[in-house]
């Protein structure tokens, strides 16, 4: 600071103010030796004068917290006193310091020059702005570990604080009035490491959605948390006002929220119809269900005897308000697990009421299994649920996909065709058909009415692990251990696009409700959003080809009127060198 001050502070909690001070000493010297051609001048002892900068705490401030990182802001860092009252809270005189650590939130700090001088030149630290609850990042989540200040530009009027936190977020933050004095605003934050992703799931539009959000996801990372994080359009005046269109599809992703409750590693992730709730299973041998606006879990269900590998929730989005004995006895809606310990268990839900009610008290309702199968030889990778909620299939590591009717267990049919495991199966939306994904490169199509394969699909270099239909029903993205995502004609058999994705195993794959946006991770830790571009791609081909019809017309007009110079740019520029020798 420029009054001679400086401020530090660390793991002991406190921010010290420290005076600094410069005095001139003086020290003696010995006899210098006495050279040849000495002259008469003094040899004896001489003094030679030099300073001493001395510090001195005059100041400690208890902050209850490890201090991680804390930066001095300067008068052009900081909002514009405007107002008399503005300039009552802070004073352009005023040291101000921002502060983050151990709790995870971010604070100012300020202290008033006191016109004194030495140790009394400063007052006390007074806090001056702290983020909200809603905002901060969190004591449980392990706090921010750094915290940078980024230099003003054209397109941000108002300083940015970039806050790192645990998990390796970096969140923008901006400092700014508000109607009670000064704040926080989060501008935006780039996500950070998440480690192996093993499964996502969107969660649809609901009420309990965040307005800003065109998308929900929850992940699960290879931790006994599971993520939300939301995709939402960047805002223009983020990018500037000269960028083009291309530019302004740009989408952020930014952490919403974590589900805490499973003691081991999660596994597997599904989303209600309805947007308000999801399923998460995992090595702790435990399914919980999660009321998704307040991020509470309403219900436990226990019985597994081994990891549970498979989670789906029923698809009728009218069965999740229905309680009480109905929901009891199968009218409702329901959770299908299946495990490693190979067993499939179905479990009823009691009701949108209920588990509302369970979610605003922190009651964790106890589930119980209404249905139990042992449904294959080997273990068991993926479960799914018909769009009606009339059948389950199961894909196994003994190579076969088994459909089971919801209302009893009963076996209906058994599809049989691969040569290695079943990693992936899914029921159309539209058409009584289901795809299958195997480790043995391929992509199957089956009849559900015959169990018979009408369709299979060749082109991975690796086992296929996700595989998904489109929401015409008429497409298939299916994506791979060899890190490629790849879109399927069913009509053709042909593969029309491969996408390199990512560098590992793709282990999750999903679309939006709305066909728009396909979301990928995988073991490389990377979580990828691919958009719909096809309606672009054809837009710009029919323009193309308008174009081109005017051109030739203008062409033929140059030539039956004789104008062979205007003709002749034209064909060059079309590119026809017949017509051009013609001209």
């Amino acid at each position: 600071h420029g009054g001679g001050l400086f401020f530090s502070s660390g793991r002991d909690s406190v921010i010290n103010t420290w005076l600094v001070s410069e005095e001139e000493v003086s020290r003696d010297e010995g006899p210098k030796r006495k050279k040849k051609k000495a002259n008469n001048a003094d040899t004896g002892a001489q003094k030679k004068k030099s300073t001493k900068v001395t510090y001195l705490r005059i100041r400690t401030l208890p902050v209850y917290e490890q201090v991680e990182s804390m930066i001095l802001l300067s008068r052009r860092f900081r909002p514009v006193s405007e107002t008399k009252e503005q300039q009552e809270v802070l004073d352009r005189k005023d040291v101000v310091l921002a502060t983050c650590g151990t709790k995870g939130i971010i604070r100012l700090w300020k202290a008033s020059p006191t016109g004194k001088e030495g140790a009394h030149s400063i007052s006390d630290f007074s806090p001056l702005a702290s983020q909200s609850e809603q905002d901060a990042f969190g004591e449980e989540n392990g706090g921010y570990t750094s915290l940078h200040l980024t230099s003003l530009s054209t397109t941000h009027l108002s300083p940015l604080l970039v806050a790192v936190d645990a998990e390796h977020n970096m969140t923008f933050v901006k400092i700014g009035w508000k109607d009670s004095g000064l704040g926080f605003s989060t501008d935006r934050t780039i996500v950070g490491h998440n480690g192996e992703i093993l499964d996502l799931a969107v969660i649809p539009p609901g009420t309990s959605s965040n307005t800003n959000d065109k998308h929900t996801i929850a992940v699960a990372t290879n931790s006994s948390q599971v993520r939300i994080f939301g995709l939402a359009d960047a805002k223009k005046d983020e990018l500037g006002d000269d960028t083009d269109d291309s530019v302004q599809n740009h989408t952020a992703l930014s952490p919403r929220g974590m589900l805490d409750g499973h003691s081991a590693i999660v596994l597997a992730i599904d989303a209600s119809p309805c947007g308000r709730y999801l399923a998460t299973a995992g090595k702790d041998k435990t399914m919980r269900v999660w009321h998704i606006a307040s991020q509470k879990c309403v219900g436990v269900a226990t019985g597994h005897t081994e990891a549970v590998g498979s989670v789906a929730l029923s698809n009728k989005i009218g069965c999740f308000d229905v309680g009480g004995k109905s929901a009891e006895n199968g009218a409702g809606a329901f959770v299908v697990t299946a495990s490693k310990d190979r067993t499939l268990k179905v479990w009823p839900l009691a009701g949108s009421a209920t588990m509302n009610k369970a979610a605003r008290s922190g009651d964790e309702l106890t589930l119980r299994a209404r249905l139990s199968a042992r449904a294959h030889e080997k273990d068991i990778n993926i479960v799914s649920v018909a769009p009606n909620d009339s059948l389950i299939a199961t894909g196994s590591q003994d190579k076969t996909v088994k459909l089971w009717r919801s209302t009893d267990l009963a076996l209906h049919g058994t599809l049989k065709g691969h040569k290695r495991g079943v990693w992936d199966c899914q029921f159309s939306p539209h058409d009584r058909v289901l795809v299958t994904a195997s480790g043995d490169k391929t992509v199957k199509l089956w009849s559900i009415a015959d169990c018979s394969c009408v369709r299979t699909f060749q082109g991975h270099m690796a086992g296929v692990l996700r595989v998904r239909f489109l929401t015409t029903g008429l497409q298939l993205v299916s994506s791979g251990s060899d890190g490629l995502v790849k879109l399927w004609t069913i009509r053709t058999n042909e593969c029309e696009s491969t996408i390199d994705a990512h560098d590992d195993k793709i282990w999750a794959l999903d679309l939006s409700p709305c066909g728009t946006a396909l979301f990928s991770g995988g073991a490389d830790s990377k979580i990828a959003v691919w958009r719909d571009t096809t309606k672009e791609r054809d837009d710009a081909s029919r323009e193309a080809e308008e174009q081109n019809i005017f051109m030739e017309q203008k062409l033929s007009n140059h030539l039956r009127h004789k104008q062979y110079e205007e003709a002749l740019e034209i064909a060059l520029e079309l590119d026809k060198p017949h017509q051009v020798l013609r001209v």
